[in-house]
């Protein structure tokens, strides 16, 4: 059964978004109403909740997408299905979403889903303002079949699977990066995540563009310049002089840079100087994120709990490591912790009602 936790969290949190639609983030993200939804995050979270009053059945399907791909499965079983990514709302429209979410919901034993069931999603980069979620409902219901829509940031449901529906920081750092910190009281803040070209600093795309910065550098003759890299970049993409003619026709061209950081790992490990202070400087940037989340939410000296969800994070020795003596340096009083789930499961933890997360959570009815 759904807790009455989370049936009260739904409806406060879709009644402070209807009264608040209209309304426009403030600078500060202070414990705002429900519409103050994050603007740039990265991938997809969805939780689709059966009434009470039907069969017995898993009670909750959750789907986990991003830029490259979907995952799905019940929260009460085992089985997963894949499906397409998630394209950026702005850029392809809604419908667009719509398909890739279905892409992974129709992969799964028990659908079409049944009457009456509820989504909630969490989605990166779909749209700019609050108003747009209306749009985006609309077409979850039509493709999927789904009766309520429910939206929050993928973010959020990241922070809800590391700490587990805690309080505290997480820093999601993969191709991008981004830091969000909620407090007891609902108090939360968000830094970075601003893309590629004008933040995500310490992210993957940010070490891989700089790793190639370095070896071209070497290929020109410039300082600042690396043989190692330079030959790792050649190994992976053919002749220096062609490098960026490549990276530039890529139909993904950040995640072709973000690729890179991978065999710039390799280099570091291997001692290059060059190599081994970009994933020093990552470790900084991404511990700094962190810190002004916690700053903006009002909560250095009590932030509690910090962790970290994404893969790049995983390179222990050369970012976990140092990322976590940063973190300690910068906020003393932090209790860094290894993420409890991941984004998957933090979308269960919505799904059945989360307080500190409840001023994240936007309508999306139309």
């Amino acid at each position: 059964m759904v807790s009455s936790r989370a049936r009260s969290t739904h409806r406060v949190s879709t009644a402070r978004s209807r009264r608040s639609a209209r309304g426009v983030p403030s600078a500060d993200h202070r414990r705002g109403p429900a519409t103050r939804l994050l603007a740039r995050l990265l991938g997809l979270h969805v939780v689709l909740r059966l009434p009470e009053d039907r069969p017995m059945r898993p009670l909750v399907l959750i789907v986990d997408g991003g830029a490259t791909g979907t995952r799905a499965r019940w929260l009460e079983g085992d089985q997963r299905a894949e499906g397409t990514g998630v394209p950026h709302v702005s850029a392809a429209g809604e419908q667009a979403v719509a398909e890739a979410v279905a892409s992974a919901v129709e992969g799964l034993p028990d659908v079409p889903v049944p009457d009456g069931t509820t989504l909630v999603a969490g989605l990166t980069g779909l749209f700019e303002t609050p108003e747009a979620a209306g749009g985006l409902g609309d077409a979850l219901r039509a493709r999927i079949g789904v009766e309520t829509v429910v939206l929050t940031g993928d973010v959020v449901t990241a922070h809800a699977g590391a700490l587990g529906g805690a309080s505290g920081v997480v820093v999601a750092a993969g191709t991008g990066s981004v830091a969000l910190a909620v407090g007891d009281d609902g108090t939360w803040a968000r830094a970075d995540g601003w893309g590629a070209l004008l933040g995500d600093a310490g992210s993957g795309h940010w070490i891989g563009r700089r790793a190639l910065e370095a070896a071209l550098r070497w290929y020109d003759g410039r300082a600042g310049g690396s043989q190692a890299l330079a030959a790792s970049a050649q190994e992976r993409y053919g002749p220096l002089g062609g490098v960026a003619s490549r990276v530039y026709a890529a139909s993904a061209p950040v995640r072709e840079i973000a690729a890179f950081a991978r065999d710039a790992a390799e280099v570091a490990r291997a001692g290059d100087e060059v190599a081994r202070s970009i994933w020093s400087s990552a470790a900084e940037e991404l511990a700094e994120t962190a810190t002004a989340a916690a700053r903006r939410a009002g909560s250095t000296e009590g932030i509690g709990r910090v962790s970290w969800t994404g893969g790049l994070l995983d390179v222990a020795d050369l970012l976990g490591a140092p990322f976590r003596e940063a973190v300690s340096a910068r906020l003393p009083g932090a209790r860094i912790v290894a993420p409890l789930g991941d984004p998957l499961d933090g979308a269960g933890v919505i799904a059945r009602g989360s307080a500190v997360h409840e001023p994240l959570v936007l309508t999306g009815d139309g």
